[in-house]
């Protein structure tokens, strides 16, 4: 949420759109209901995949197999789309993040290039101190 914020304040700021801050607005307040027209649509899709999962239960229960195998196929299917999902939004997550750091980078003074690679070298070696072995 951080990075959103100071994007926001990057584009609030920037002397170049004082003149256009109404539009910048109208463009954040369209955003914003994107955002939440989004997380609808997401909870409908959530909803019909409970619909697809609960109906291969139920129909596998019909057909005769056993209680503990039909919730056993069911929560492989259901681990199974919850791996792709996660998987899915860290991607597109990681996607935006480097998209936004490089706004950043784009926006810095260009006077001191050798700052801008000893900070890239030491956020590498923070970020791999945080990731798991």
């Amino acid at each position: 949420m951080s990075m959103v914020s100071r994007l926001v304040e990057m584009l609030v700021v920037n002397k170049k759109l004082t003149a256009s801050k109404p539009y910048v607005m109208s463009a954040l307040s369209g955003l914003a209901a994107v955002i939440l027209l989004g997380v609808f649509g997401t909870f409908l899709a959530a909803m019909m995949v409970t619909a697809v999962l609960w109906l291969i239960y139920s129909q596998m229960l019909v057909a005769g197999a056993e209680i503990s195998t039909a919730a056993l196929v069911t929560a492989g299917l259901t681990v199974a789309t919850l791996a792709i999902t996660a998987f899915a939004g860290f991607r597109i997550w990681s996607a935006v993040r480097n998209d936004v750091e490089e706004i950043f980078r784009q926006q810095r003074p260009m006077a001191a290039p050798v700052i801008d690679k000893v900070s890239d070298v030491a956020g590498a070696f923070v970020s791999g101190l945080r990731r798991r072995g």
